[in-house]
């Protein structure tokens, strides 16, 4: 393997070298969300004292002899990171232009001098340019980016290609970012000194792993392999491989608990565990940002050996979170509060529980805890129609809150789930009118509202012998329901229109007219089901009076102050 440099590297030392973008990559193509990753991962290193760098990806060069650097991947990365630099610069010539504080203008001059110097020259000359982009957007690029100040007021927008006004949202996205965070200081010297110390934070401890080779072919085998969906190793394989590197003389203690903690986690995702354990004592990360995460905050025996206590300890608790229906971890309601759940798809709630494990809740506290979080996820999620992942951080949020003792009770927290809660008008406007299709879901829903009243007889929950009914059938005959297309695909699957019903019944009632599904319900031993039978019609109107009556009761089973 002919590869002549391999090492992480600071952004800063990656980019004092020249680089040219080969004409058949695409032209520079990152949009808002990734810039937007890109500033948030940033402004996050910087504020928090704990991290010590940030993993920004990979950098694969071809060299040919002596010629300039060819970027295989990476391209959006650097050019980014330049645009960055030219961020900087451009405020730190303003305070030039500006203030007369000694201070400051120091700060600033050597901003500019180092990005001037070592990053983006300020020339047209082709030989000192430092990054060459392909023919799409290369000349905007040195007019915009490169010079001090560019040609930045001259630009008519509706005359640039896709890839320049990307190049150009870019720079005023970053640019009006680090003006912001700037406004809340008030001092000029103040100012350019947060200015000068991001400047150095992000040339410092923006991490790459810069790969180069003297060969194309093997360049791109480079390349594939770690892009290669499938082919790179899980995350859980490389923290494992950093935690007995870093564990050292205590290696052996390490291995042991890794061992011991997977073999209680048999089958289930580990990385998935390890990133909702951290996430419960520290800010979020995502799923790809995680093994950057963690090589930056344990980077000691004693780190590396309370990581591996910590997920050992807690592995049995988590497979009961995933697997509560195998698991006798907790008390039977709290073990059937997780059941539920489970049947929801509910798994972004599990850094709450694992925070409330970790500093010693008892059982009944966690059980509160998870019967507001079944409420919070009802009418938020699964009738509010609001996606689970807008919740992951808010949930996060909450479990570093309970590892800092700043929630300091059961009480605290389910007050703070409460402030995530749609109100009771919200969640029954939404309750009348939301159609639901997943199975497991419009059980779930079923069976709470029949067994809220019933406290005698309760719904099977073998869902082999409790089948969902379609009061107004799945195939109607249109001379027996006198239904529109339209309205039977809007309401078939709204709530007013789904029962429960046993599964011969339910075979039996199928496709059949109103009256004789009557005669099948009236022989149910599922209340709602009977007192469909007091319906002499079912049309349009009855689903929707049936799904408010329905939407009143819901109030109270997923009650928000209880």
């Amino acid at each position: 393997m002919a590869i002549i440099n391999s090492q992480f590297s600071g952004i800063g030392t990656v980019l004092q070298s020249s680089f040219s973008v080969p004409e058949y990559q695409r032209g520079y193509s990152w949009e808002k969300d990734q810039v937007d990753d890109f500033w948030s991962d940033f402004i996050q290193l910087y504020e928090d004292d704990d991290l010590n760098e940030h993993f920004l990806g990979q950098v694969v060069i071809h060299k040919e002899g002596n010629k300039t650097r060819n970027i295989i991947d990476g391209q959006q990365r650097i050019t980014t990171s330049l645009i960055f630099l030219d961020a900087f610069r451009t405020k730190a010539l303003e305070f030039l232009n500006s203030t007369k504080n000694v201070k400051a203008v120091e700060y600033a001059r050597e901003i500019v001098q180092e990005v001037n110097v070592n990053h983006l020259k300020n020339s047209t000359f082709k030989k000192e340019v430092k990054l060459r982009l392909g023919e799409a957007d290369d000349d905007f690029f040195q007019k915009y980016i490169v010079p001090e100040m560019g040609y930045k007021k001259e630009i008519v927008i509706k005359d640039l290609s896709s890839s320049e006004k990307l190049i150009y949202n870019s720079s005023s996205y970053l640019n009006k970012q680090l003006e912001e965070y700037l406004n809340q200081f008030n001092e000029d010297v103040e100012k350019a000194n947060h200015l000068y110390d991001m400047f150095d934070e992000f040339l410092k401890n923006m991490i790459v792993m810069y790969v180069e080779t003297n060969s194309l072919n093997e360049a791109f085998i480079i390349f594939e392999s770690l892009n290669a969906r499938g082919k790179d190793l899980e995350t859980s394989d490389l923290l494992k491989n950093h935690l007995f590197r870093v564990g050292q003389n205590r290696i052996e203690e390490v291995k042991s608990n890794w061992s011991k903690m997977a073999l209680d986690l048999d089958g289930i995702d580990l990385t998935a565990y390890i990133r909702y354990l951290w996430n419960a004592e520290n800010h979020f990360v995502t799923r790809n940002k995680l093994y950057m995460n963690i090589r930056s905050k344990v980077n000691t025996v004693e780190d590396s050996v309370n990581l591996s206590e910590k997920l050992l300890e807690l592995s049995r608790l988590y497979r009961a979170l995933v697997l509560p229906e195998e698991e006798n971890y907790f008390n039977k309601p709290i073990t059937e509060t997780l059941i539920k759940l489970h049947e929801l798809n509910a798994k972004t709630y599990y850094p709450i529980i694992i925070a409330m494990k970790l500093k010693k809740y008892e059982d009944d506290d966690i059980g509160k805890v998870l019967k507001a979080i079944e409420v919070l996820l009802v009418r938020n999620v699964v009738v509010g129609g609001m996606t689970a992942n807008t919740l992951e951080k808010e949930f996060a949020k909450i479990a570093l809150k309970i590892s800092k003792s700043e929630l300091k009770n059961a009480e605290n927290i389910v007050a703070e789930l409460k402030k995530l809660t749609l109100s009771d008008d919200e969640f029954k406007a939404n309750f009348e009118t939301f159609t639901v299709r997943r199975p497991q879901t419009v059980r779930y829903l079923l069976r709470e509202l029949e067994n809220f009243e019933e406290r005698e007889i309760r719904v099977n929950e073998d869902n082999m012998k409790v089948h969902i009914e379609h009061i107004m059938p799945k195939s109607p005959k249109k001379n027996d329901w006198g239904i529109i297309k339209e309205d039977h695909e809007q309401y078939l699957q709204r709530l007013g229109n789904l029962t429960l019903l046993g599964d011969e019944k339910n075979q039996s009632a199928s496709n059949a007219k109103f009256d004789r599904k009557k005669e099948i319900y009236s022989e149910s031993k599922i209340s709602m089901t009977q007192e469909l039978t007091k319906n002499k019609t079912w049309t349009i109107k009855d689903i929707e009076r049936r799904q408010k009556d329905l939407a009143n009761k819901a109030i109270k089973v997923w009650p928000k102050n209880s």
